[in-house]
């Protein structure tokens, strides 16, 4: 099929795609270079094609390869009078051909078209179909499919031929990115879990420690009221300190459940001084133990935040975690938060060794760390800034040796 014995375009209706140069860097640059919600992506792009090429149907069909099939994710428009099966194997069919040979469809302009195909366009009651491939190399990847009713007057042309392929192509290779970045983030929340064990590992003594002593207190409370069953005034105290005790061991190992177990995927409003607050029940005992104090600078006009407070507790503990450990003699950890223009700011400031520009330069780094092997997996900080990511924000660190050290939170405000 060439290009001499195809139809030119007939005059076009006013639209906003066109099947031209100028409509293809636009939709490149609407769809494909800027943020899309991956969810409608293949229906924004069907609208686009519908339109510029005036068809009446348009589907993307996703390939299979472990059952040689494909199958309908996206479809717009009115359906052929006897409509396309949902899913259909490679080789049947005018989608499963195309699949199979590689090689685009634009009917009723192949004169090489088996004749079972074209039977099956007319039996649809179809004027014109178009359909090409989705190809990345030497793999498909699915098939879009385009169909004209026999009421419109004209059929598709190269020039609509010439725009469907460049944006299966395009729309093949970003369907290939979301996957990878799917991908990337299932191996991110792998690492994130196992940091998280590692920590757990560091505050085992700790947690340990605030369960023991509420369990002592109850114990004791226990004996003197089997010692002393008729005093009511021990009764009560005795009473109220069991259930004080009680309830403070239930709030650690809900704290301590709430960190462990892998985080929830989607993001909601949050009170980020309730979370930080969380992380300090949480490491308290760490800090005691490190003869580390807490100092809490909040600012009370910071407001609400939009994120996965699991997430963030988490990179709050490792960099508490870290501060702790730069302190090896104690010391004073400040926790700022400031409001800075669309920007919340959080600082967590110590009084440790500091870091070298030349450790500062590789700190984020996934693998890095100073201690000695055993003592650190080197994922804390790397995670802690993947993380920060994902909520559009940035963390960086401000030191010199022997003048502590200061992590920078900034994340957005939410609309």
């Amino acid at each position: 099929m060439t290009s001499q014995n195809l139809p030119i375009s007939p005059p076009l209706v006013e639209r906003t795609w066109h099947p031209t140069l100028e409509s293809l860097f636009h939709c490149w640059q609407h769809f494909f270079f800027s943020h899309r919600n991956p969810a409608t992506l293949d229906l924004d792009l069907l609208k686009v094609l519908t339109e510029a090429t005036q068809a009446d149907y348009a589907a993307f069909m996703q390939y299979d390869p472990e059952r040689s099939m494909l199958s309908v994710s996206a479809e717009l428009g009115v359906p052929p009078p006897t409509p396309l099966s949902p899913t259909i194997h490679v080789g049947a069919g005018v989608a499963g051909w195309v699949a199979q040979q590689c090689r685009p469809i634009l009917f009723p302009h192949n004169p090489d078209l088996p004749a079972s195909l074209v039977a099956e366009i007319e039996q649809h009651a179809l004027r014109s179909v178009l359909c090409v491939p989705m190809v990345i190399g030497d793999q498909v990847h699915g098939v879009l499919y385009l169909a004209r009713t026999a009421a419109i007057q004209h059929d598709f042309t190269c020039d609509d031929l010439w725009f469907v392929s460049l944006i299966a192509e395009r729309q093949t290779a970003a369907l290939l990115l979301m996957e990878d970045d799917i991908e990337r983030r299932r191996l991110e929340a792998q690492l994130a879990q196992s940091a998280k064990i590692a920590s757990l590992g560091v505050m085992a003594g700790g947690i340990a420690h605030e369960i023991r002593n509420p369990l002592a207190i109850i114990a004791a409370s226990a004996q003197l009221l089997e010692d002393h069953p008729d005093d009511p005034d021990l009764r009560q105290q005795c009473v109220q300190k069991i259930v004080t005790s009680a309830q403070r061991a239930s709030l650690i190992i809900e704290q301590l459940l709430k960190f462990s177990h892998p985080p929830q995927e989607r993001f909601r409003p949050l009170n980020i001084h309730a979370t930080l607050e969380d992380t300090f029940n949480l490491l308290s005992h760490q800090m005691l133990v490190s003869q580390v104090t807490l100092r809490r600078d909040f600012s009370p006009d910071v407001p609400r935040l939009y994120g996965n407070p699991e997430l963030l507790q988490q990179v709050f503990t490792n960099l508490i975690l870290n501060a702790c450990n730069a302190m090896p003699q104690g010391g004073q950890l400040t926790v700022t938060t400031r409001l800075s223009g669309d920007h919340v700011e959080l600082r967590f400031c110590d009084t440790g060794h500091g870091i070298t520009k030349e450790h500062a330069a590789k700190i984020f780094d996934p693998f890095f760390t100073t201690r000695t092997v055993g003592k650190g997996t080197g994922l804390g900080l790397s995670i802690s800034y993947s993380i920060i990511q994902q909520h559009q924000g940035t963390l960086e660190v401000v030191s010199e040796p022997d003048k502590g050290a200061t992590f920078v939170i900034r994340l957005p405000v939410s609309d």
